[in-house]
């Protein structure tokens, strides 16, 4: 299938794109009016100011946007932007259409709704503002599993760059919920709990990289699962 991405007053999620071409799909981001560095995009438009101004721009590449089986505009469809439906139309190609929150607005680009094969939002809140609209979250890459750990008892560690955090509350208390009382030992920097089943070891108010990590279990006589939270 081919599928040109539009970037209309958004820049469009490469993550997608990239996920769309390892399926196989022909992919090309287009890019209409914005800064000539906002994005990497295989077409750029320029564009003039007011409704006028931007239909004209557009329909002098409308050439560009031919030939493809779906049309993913990003960023919704202005009320002056005549040329999104009208080009459904005239070449009989599927119109899809990505909506965002806008900073002083909640939905970006609401008009022509109609004129949309399939509708989509980014997040969640938007689906009670947007009634024929699906969420699509962003693909992600799921990263390869790290090597089985030696060690008999799991060991996982969490690293902070703030002391007294609630993601770091919140992380001790679910391995006490899950695992039951933990015993809690101070080593230097770090702080180890131990319960029966798993251990957990806290380093508070440095930075850790990698190799850091598995020096500090290497020396420690265990391997670490390192778990990168906000």
């Amino acid at each position: 299938m081919r599928i040109a991405h539009i970037g209309n007053r958004r820049q469009v999620p490469p993550p997608l794109v990239e996920a769309q071409r390892r399926l196989g799909h022909e992919v090309v981001v287009v890019a209409v009016g914005g800064p000539t560095s906002a994005e990497a995009v295989d077409v750029r438009i320029p564009v003039h100011d007011g409704p006028l101004g931007w239909n004209l721009s557009v329909l002098r590449r409308a050439r560009s946007l031919l030939g493809f089986d779906v049309l993913h505009v990003h960023g919704g469809m202005e009320r002056g932007q005549i040329l999104w439906p009208l080009l459904r139309t005239v070449a009989d190609v599927r119109l899809a259409v990505h909506y965002y929150q806008g900073e002083d607005t909640p939905v970006v680009g609401p008009s022509y709704q109609w004129a949309a094969d399939a509708q989509f939002h980014a997040t969640p809140d938007l689906g009670g503002l947007l009634h024929n609209s699906q969420w699509i979250p962003e693909p992600i890459d799921i990263p390869p599993l790290p090597r089985r750990p030696e060690n008999r008892v799991p060991q996982f560690g969490h690293f902070p760059a703030r002391e007294s955090t609630e993601t770091t509350d919140r992380i001790v208390a679910l391995f006490s919920k899950a695992l039951g009382p933990l015993e809690q030992e101070k080593r230097g920097s770090l702080v180890v709990h131990r319960g029966r089943e798993a251990v957990l070891v806290l380093g508070i108010g440095a930075t850790f990289g990698p190799e850091v990590v598995a020096l500090m279990g290497n020396f420690f006589g265990f391997s670490l699962t390192v778990l990168t939270l906000p």
